[in-house]
């Protein structure tokens, strides 16, 4: 299905309003929680199972990450490889693998026995979810090559052709956001997805230089080197920052110092209690 575009400026505005009063509903300056893989400490990670139990406790957004299988899709994986969700090893790259072969592992069980058959979904199965409005989807799409190569490349198309097709044949919706640690990649699905707001990765201040010249909605940087001056210039450019990935409440403190916007994580559940005890 073909959508309207609106204005970037206004695209992003929305966005900024509707990630601001998620993020405050208990306190002005509460930050929204982003589910890390769906909470990766608290199911197994970018999976039905996880994106589920983000929707019931009403997380502000969801993070996922999404690769090229074999054959073409947008599958939900973090690793180029299943070895480490699914405990086994040499099956090869996600690239190599088509989804069906890709369907034969279970990567629940690893996290936790009651999660076991859990499978690998596609793009289009996450899509489906039933989820609330105010829950924002912000999909990371995962380049095969050095995110730092500044060609298009093959690959690069052919994943952004995938996410936009499973993105056409969802039901319509708002609140997804569209991220990635190449510059390029977020080009080719901008070109593709014109109105769906972009997110920048980087890992450190100077890898977010060159995703200044795309029409972000939110920088996402390493929280290791979030400070009040960084969180300050963003402001500037009318960017939200947001921080990856917190793993242990005592990461909180400094990055709410530090005035981020949102805090990506793998514990949302006890994030969230912690701020909103602030």
């Amino acid at each position: 299905m073909k959508r309207e575009s609106a204005p970037m400026t206004l695209r992003v505005l929305l966005l900024v309003v509707v990630t601001l009063v998620a993020g405050c509903q208990t306190s002005p300056q509460r930050p929204s929680i982003i589910a890390h893989r769906g909470g990766a400490m608290e199911a197994p990670e970018n999976t039905l199972s996880a994106c589920r139990l983000a929707i019931e406790r009403g997380f502000d957004a969801v993070e996922i990450d999404v690769r090229l299988s074999g054959d073409g899709r947008a599958v939900v994986i973090h690793d180029s490889t299943v070895d480490r969700t699914a405990g086994t090893t040499a099956t090869g790259l996600i690239r190599h693998l088509d989804l069906a072969a890709l369907s034969a592992f279970d990567v629940g069980a690893t996290f936790d026995k009651r999660f076991r058959g859990e499978r690998i979904p596609v793009l289009e199965d996450i899509l489906l979810l039933p989820w609330s409005p105010s829950t924002l989807l912000m999909i990371e799409v995962k380049r095969e090559a050095d995110h730092k190569l500044p060609d298009v490349l093959p690959d690069d198309q052919s994943l952004a052709e995938a996410v936009a097709r499973a993105v056409r044949n969802a039901p319509e919706r708002d609140g997804l956001l569209l991220a990635s640690f190449s510059p390029v990649l977020l080009r080719e699905l901008h070109r593709r997805m014109p109105e769906i707001p972009l997110v920048g990765i980087a890992s450190t201040v100077e890898d977010v230089e060159p995703h200044l010249a795309l029409p972000l909605a939110a920088v996402a940087l390493n929280r290791k080197h979030v400070t009040p001056a960084f969180t300050q210039r963003m402001r500037g450019h009318r960017i939200l920052v947001w921080c990856w990935t917190v793993r242990k409440d005592t990461e909180i403190a400094p990055l709410l110092e530090a005035g981020v916007d949102g805090i990506i994580t793998d514990i949302p559940t006890t994030v969230r209690t912690q701020v909103s005890g602030r």
